[in-house]
Parts: structure tokens; sequence; C-alpha cells
């Protein structure tokens, strides 16, 4: 997460990286919370599973949308 969120590393300027910080900067958006799921081992995760893990909070997107 830490790559993603500081846009560094083998993984941090990939397609998934960019969706990732975007589904992040929205993360408030009912559209975004009922349509974008999240798996770990086959299980469903919630957005505040995904969005707390550490290395989030080193992002700082230049616009928030929301």
């Amino acid at each position: 997460i830490s790559d993603i969120a500081n846009k560094t590393g083998k993984h941090g300027n990939s397609i998934t990286a960019h969706e990732l910080r975007w589904v992040y900067r929205n993360r408030h958006d009912d559209l975004v919370k009922q349509n974008v799921k999240f798996f770990l081992n086959g299980e469903a995760i919630s957005h505040e599973d995904v969005f707390s893990l550490v290395g989030w909070d080193k992002y700082k997107p230049k616009n928030r949308n929301r």
C-alpha cells in the first residue's frame, strides 16, 4: 500500500494503483461504496478495512474529490 500511496516502487504507478487512489479519493461516495467490492483470500472485506491499512496515511492527493 505504501508504494501505491507514495506513487513509488514497482507498483506505485500501475493502472491498478491509479484506480485504487481514485477509489480512495472517492471512498465516501455512496455509488463507490455500493459498486466497488474488495476481497482478501476469497472473502469480502469492507472499504474501511482496505483504507485503514498502513500506508494510506501517507497518501496526500493533490485534488480531494470528496
